[in-house]
């Protein structure tokens, strides 16, 4: 983005009587008012003679092969209408122990090349993203570094790579997003800490691409802390605990999450902790979802949930899973659901199906599972116990296949229940123990026992 008013960085110093020498450029402390400069060489490295002495104000067009090293930049006193660091022409960008403070644009703003940060802060961002990155060409990697009371730590875009590890971002202003992968792009975040932002921590969407691994999300309290939307989108996340928010993750538009051996903790009331809508997927595999005001998971208008080896608890405020609408579907095998107000609940045509999964305990008057409206249950090789309702309820035309399971523990109500005319239960090789009655049917509902 070189322009008439760019001067060259090699001018520049040569005003302030600096010469290069074979260790590079080293700089003595002092404030450097560079105003707009270019700097497009091989090989030149660039450094405080003591690390956090020296203050750039202004801003860097860069190309070629550049290292920064202990640099502090800060935005021009009389104006700020460019980057701290402008990375359009390709090349190789090193920062290393730098930080980057205030400002009303970006810290970087990278088109084209590769630029690798470790060890660096950026803080009070106010206007614009700190990190901005778009295109193809573009790469950028950040180890160790603090993004901190930024207005949006990052946005990526137009197919652009972003690698971020160790790294904490803290907080974002209201309706800007912490990070946003947009348009093809693709980010990953591995150990990393984002917290305490006034909108989402990750937003996708645009066929954006998300990686968590082994990180800590926390402190979300006015949007989901992970958000997916439109088709070809997807977040994959692994080993991440998700806590202390408004709700951990929703999906929308076709777009796609998968979490693997993650726990998510608490979500606000009439918040559920995963919510899938209108086509959207989510799969949730030896996970363990806790504590929430709201559901564990809920779809509808066509969400898909496939959870897997997960463990489910402490959802004491509404049904842990709930399907919602014709078209929308939960599949559940190896799954545990204890400790809650009511473990299933299926309505609108909506289709739930358990294999092998374990259901245990429910409140008063709160069936385990219940299928209202039309839904439709299947239940292969499960086991049910301990209920202080029904373990199963259908009503409303609702449906429920039971073939090969364990019900046992219940005291308080009838384990099978049917009511309405068109509500039917099937069961197959099932066996009862320690229920005080085994079938109920009233109202035109009906039981089949093969």
């Amino acid at each position: 983005m070189t322009n008439p008013e760019m001067t060259p960085f090699e001018d520049f110093l040569a005003t302030r009587g600096i010469q290069p020498s074979s260790g590079g450029i080293v700089l003595p402390p002092g404030f450097y008012e560079i105003g707009n400069v270019v700097l497009d060489g091989e090989s030149v490295s660039v450094r405080a003679e003591h690390p956090g002495t020296v203050t750039f104000e202004g801003s860097l067009c860069l190309g070629g092969n550049v290292t920064f090293e202990g640099i502090t930049f800060s935005p021009a006193l009389d104006e700020d209408l460019l980057p701290r660091m402008d990375i359009s022409q390709g090349g190789t960008v090193k920062i290393l122990n730098c930080h980057f403070r205030g400002g009303e644009n970006a810290a970087i703003a990278l088109c084209s090349g590769l630029v690798e940060v470790r060890d660096s802060r950026f803080e009070n961002v106010r206007v614009k993203t700190a990190l901005q990155v778009s295109g193809e060409c573009s790469r950028l990697s950040l180890e160790r570094c603090v993004l901190d009371a930024c207005m949006q730590p990052l946005v990526a875009s137009s197919s652009a790579y972003v690698g971020m590890e160790q790294c904490e971002l803290i907080g974002s202003a209201e309706i800007w997003p912490q990070v946003v992968i947009k348009t093809g792009a693709q980010v990953t975040l591995e150990a990393c800490h984002l917290r305490d932002g006034l909108s989402h921590a990750v937003w996708v969407k645009e066929q954006g691409q998300a990686s968590i691994t082994g990180c800590t999300i926390s402190g979300f309290h006015k949007a989901a802390a992970i958000s997916v939307q439109d088709d070809g989108s997807k977040a994959i996340l692994s080993g991440t605990t998700l806590r202390e928010g408004l709700r951990p993750v929703y999906g929308q538009d076709k777009a796609m999450v998968a979490l693997a051996k993650c726990e998510l903790i608490g979500s606000a009331e009439k918040y559920p902790q995963v919510t899938m809508t209108t086509g959207a997927q989510v799969t949730l595999e030896a996970c363990h979802l806790r504590d929430g005001l709201s559901n564990a998971v809920w779809v509808k208008e066509q969400g898909q949930a496939s959870i897997t080896g997960c463990t489910i608890s402490g959802f004491h405020e509404a049904t842990a899973i709930h399907a919602h609408d014709d078209g929308s579907k939960v599949i559940l095998s190896g799954t545990i659901l204890r400790d809650g107000k009511q473990q299933i609940y299926g309505e609108t045509r909506a289709m739930v199906a358990l294999t092998k999964c374990e259901l245990i305990g429910s409140a008063e008057k709160r069936p385990q599972v219940t299928m209202a409206t039309g839904a439709q249950v299947t239940l292969e090789a499960c086991r049910l116990r301990d209920g202080l309702s029904h373990a199963i309820w259908v009503k409303e035309r609702g449906q429920a296949s039971v073939r090969g399971c364990t019900i046992s523990g219940f005291h308080k109500a009838a384990a099978i229940c049917a009511q309405d005319t068109g509500s039917h239960v099937i069961m197959s090789g099932t066996a009862f123990s320690d229920v005080g009655k085994t079938q109920f049917v009233c109202d035109g509902g009906t039981i089949s026992n093969r």
